[in-house]
């Protein structure tokens, strides 16, 4: 069926993206984990996200980033994933694009920033990376909330820097003013997967 082909065909993708390499095979044994989780339904997943969102609720999960010359923890990443009491953790992969379409990437932010005020006591006193997609900062509007959400749970913009997104819908130089005011802000500014 044409849904399963382009469902395989962006696992695939995915896939290929993860190892930096221009082919790939879809192999059913190998995705046999994430079939059923690709196969929620648009208005499921939309309502899934918009929960979250009204619960102010993410599980919080950060990668560690070490200093290769002393092996020290130089920052933490703070990783977006949504819970689903049907479907599990479900992973960026599965809904980004879908929260993107459906507006509703600025809220999953917003909490987010939410849950690492909520944790901030807890963790170790690192820079702490977000994930920001370029389309939140070229917009004045989502910019100035993101900028507010920080005031408003008291977290200090100079533990934070801001990971900009690969999207290739906005030109890089069309980020300038708002990366100037983010740095204004405090804020340290780096490109994600550089």
């Amino acid at each position: 069926k044409p849904e399963k082909i382009v469902r395989q065909a962006e696992l695939a993708l995915k896939k290929a993206r993860n190892q930096r390499t221009d082919f790939t095979l879809y192999n059913e044994e190998e995705y046999n984990n994430f079939h059923i989780d690709y196969q929620i339904q648009r208005l499921e997943l939309r309502e899934i996200l918009q929960q979250a969102i009204n619960k102010n609720y993410l599980p919080v999960h950060f990668k560690p980033i070490y200093d290769l010359s002393d092996g020290s923890l130089k920052a933490m990443e703070l990783l977006i994933r949504v819970e689903s009491e049907e479907h599990g953790l479900l992973l960026p992969g599965q809904f980004l694009d879908q929260a993107k379409s459906y507006g509703l990437l600025t809220g999953l932010t917003q909490v987010c920033v939410n849950m690492v005020a909520e944790h901030i006591s807890e963790l170790p006193d690192v820079q702490i990376n977000i994930n920001v997609p370029p389309y939140m900062l070229n917009n004045p509007e989502t910019l100035n909330e993101f900028i507010n959400d920080f005031h408003i749970v008291d977290l200090p913009p100079a533990r934070f820097c801001i990971e900009i997104t690969e999207d290739g819908d906005i030109p890089t130089e069309h980020l300038i003013p708002a990366i100037e005011i983010l740095r204004t802000h405090g804020f340290s500014i780096s490109m994600d997967d550089f």
